[in-house]
């Protein structure tokens, strides 16, 4: 650098200008050193930036990890949270409408997102899979069934109809409206995001006045279920169900006894199809989200205890949204891998 600047006022020099010379040389080395000071601060802003930045799973914040990470118990995409703001504590307040609700009767449900000690505020939510807020509705014994969306209010409140109709019907796909069609205890899972802050997820617990049913207990396993003309098997990656590691679960529909392909079904809550499982001994809350390989629907989860579950896969064909059921029983796992996770290990951006 030094020898072209030299060579350069020699250059200008023999032009007559002497001064311009001292003015390039100085102003070549200033530039030098602080694109280098600049660039040397670039860099370590950037490398900060990403030393301190957090990603988590949308649906599971406990998953954290960095830029290009999947969730290793629903497989979604990791995404940036905003760790000041996730370090409020959100609470959902329910109330009813009457106060006591009876089976088969009508009402509503409120749910309110909250911030401890400022409650006062009003919580904005994000929309993940089309809607602001998920929410699954149960009865204790798990035989009860529900995946509804509450609407927001101007009041502040996201509500939910409760219809009177008897027996447990399906109001559409991305319905705002349930039913309880029986007495007893329910247990409901608010699911939802702050904007700016992680996923969140309150349990919340109901009781329901009139006549109960014989509860039932899932002891046996069934990993076929079927709905109207579908039916689908849970197939695990080397053939059972385990904990302590990251699952792959093949799950190939049948319609009318014939394959049909992912293609053919709709867009359900922006994926071709979505499953909640809950755990019958701790009611433990697990949101699947299936992806698609080579037509099927391709599962991905990690079940953190053993014991019994229960699984709700949905999906919609031609505007009719359809439920099957399934009873998982997930035994103790080594964590560690075999050739069947291998062979399991689709291109994982399908």
């Amino acid at each position: 650098m030094k020898k072209w600047i030299s060579r350069y006022c020699v250059l200008l020099r023999e032009s007559g200008i002497k001064m311009m010379c001292l003015i390039v040389g100085l102003s070549l080395l200033t530039a030098c050193g602080n694109n280098k000071t600049n660039g040397d601060k670039k860099n370590e802003k950037q490398k900060e930036s990403v030393s301190t930045e957090t990603y988590a799973c949308p649906m599971h914040p406990e998953v954290t990890g960095v830029k290009g990470d999947e969730c290793n118990k629903c497989g979604m995409e990791l995404m940036p949270v905003d760790a000041s703001t996730n370090a409020k504590v959100y609470v959902m307040e329910m109330k009813t409408e009457p106060a006591k609700l009876s089976a088969q009767t009508s009402g509503k449900l409120l749910l309110t997102p909250k911030i401890n000690g400022a409650e006062s505020d009003r919580v904005p939510l994000d929309v993940v899979h089309e809607k602001k807020m998920h929410l699954i509705i149960v009865s204790n014994d798990l035989n009860y069934f529900d995946h509804v969306h509450p609407e927001y209010q101007a009041s502040g409140d996201y509500v939910i109809q409760i219809s009177d109709a008897g027996g447990v019907a399906t109001a559409g796909v991305a319905n705002n409206t349930t039913q309880f069609p029986h007495g007893g205890e329910y247990t409901l899972f608010a699911d939802y995001m702050p904007s700016g802050a992680g996923h969140q997820l309150e349990k919340l617990h109901l009781q329901v006045n009139g006549k109960s049913v014989q509860q039932v207990s899932w002891t046996k396993e069934a990993l076929t279920g079927s709905v109207g003309d579908f039916t689908m098997t849970l197939k695990p990656g080397g053939g059972k169900f385990v904990t302590k590691k990251s699952m792959h679960i093949d799950a190939p529909l049948m319609y009318k006894g014939k394959p049909i392909l992912t293609s053919e079904l709709d867009n359900f809550l922006g994926a071709k199809a979505h499953m909640v499982v809950i755990g019958v001994n701790d009611m433990s809350y697990l949101h699947v989200h299936p992806e698609e390989f080579e037509g099927n629907l391709d599962l991905h989860a990690n079940f953190e205890r053993p014991g019994m579950y229960r699984g709700w896969i949905q999906f919609s064909y031609k505007g009719k949204l359809q439920t099957i059921s399934f009873v998982i029983n997930a035994e103790e796992g080594s964590g560690e891998s075999d050739a069947s996770d291998h062979d399991h290990e689709h291109e994982h951006n399908h």
